[in-house]
């Protein structure tokens, strides 16, 4: 049996942002090469036709300290037992504290649509999330790749063609909700409002059990959603110009769906492709601050993990100020991607 070995942590308070995000890449690049040798170890033969994915921040490279969600992607001929010796690898005992018990499974010939979520619980029915970036950022970790490759060009289609028309409506909702949080701090949860972080007061909040993330619901959902959003917009223009049987070998859908997970990584791929509105300089500040809120998030985390504390005071409220104002200028007031007329 492969003994897991977590990489050694990435210290989010040692190094400047940038730098700190190819720190935390690599870290989440040499997890998943741990978990796809333990997976073809212990899965064997199991996947020929399916496909063992992780999604989120893991699938990001952005993960500095959650536990990793796994999904089931189900071809058509997918073996029986698969899902089984997947929970069985998973919670066992060295790797139960490193991943998230409860893995989704998603079958590519159901009728239930990609762009939701569909997360098993026990003794109750699923909790269902509406969740296009999920899918769309999917890694494989093992498994057959051209099944992750299928359903990503299905969810285009689902996107793209619009058999739920409101669709596209309610990623614009999820950036104006992102939206608010980054710029209060605050979020309507059910019946509470929960406090991710007071500028006045300095201070940040983490707290998983109570769902309080400190910079994780604004200013880092806000790029996620502004790009899921812009994207499906993209893909509904497209798809308004050739036949809807196209979509599938269509180009610049490929282009669209296939981009690098990683959240800096994407932004860079787009302004190469083009499809970037603000300027080179803009471009690169959205990227420093999306990865210096990631450094917030993380710093919040290991306070709380190492302290037991769910308050991190933080001393740049003026730089942070200026900084949610530029990303809610640039994601929320306007578009980050559009198609320009050669």
């Amino acid at each position: 049996m492969i003994i897991f070995n977590r990489p050694e942590k990435v210290n989010p308070l040692a190094t400047d942002p940038l730098v700190y995000a190819k720190q935390i890449e690599l870290y989440n690049e040499q997890l998943h090469n741990s978990f796809q040798e333990g997976l073809g170890e212990e899965m064997n033969q199991l996947c020929r036709h399916c496909s063992v994915i992780t999604v989120g921040s893991d699938a990001r490279y952005e993960n500095w300290a959650s536990r990793v969600e796994v999904v089931l992607l189900k071809g058509h001929d997918c073996e029986e037992g698969t899902l089984s010796a997947l929970k069985d690898y998973i919670t066992s005992e060295e790797r139960a504290k490193y991943f998230d018990p409860v893995v989704e499974v998603k079958e590519l010939s159901s009728e239930k649509p990609l762009y939701k979520s569909f997360i098993p619980r026990e003794n109750e029915e699923d909790l269902v999330l509406f969740s296009p970036y999920r899918l769309m950022e999917g890694k494989t970790l093992y498994g057959d790749p051209e099944i992750l490759r299928e359903a990503k060009l299905l969810l285009a289609e689902e996107l793209a063609i619009g058999k739920n028309r409101s669709t596209i409506k309610r990623i614009r909702n999820h950036v104006k909700a992102h939206a608010k949080v980054t710029e209060t701090g605050a979020q309507e949860y059910g019946d509470n409002v929960l406090m991710h972080f007071d500028l006045k007061a300095g201070i940040s909040y983490y707290d998983p059990e109570l769902q309080i993330w400190s910079f994780k619901q604004g200013p880092l959902r806000l790029v996620q959603y502004t790009l899921a959003r812009d994207i499906t917009s993209i893909l509904r223009e497209i798809a308004q110009e050739i036949p809807h049987d196209e979509i599938f070998s269509n180009d610049e859908v490929h282009q669209l769906m296939f981009l690098p997970q990683n959240t800096v990584s994407k932004l860079q791929k787009l302004q190469g492709m083009v499809y970037v509105v603000p300027s080179v300089q803009d471009m690169f500040d959205i990227m420093d601050s999306y990865v210096f809120f990631l450094k917030l998030y993380h710093i919040s985390q290991s306070h709380f993990i190492s302290e037991g504390e769910s308050v991190t005071e933080f001393s740049e409220s003026k730089e942070i100020k200026e900084r949610l104002e530029f990303l809610l200028d640039k994601c929320d007031r306007n578009v980050l991607l559009k198609r320009f007329e050669n």
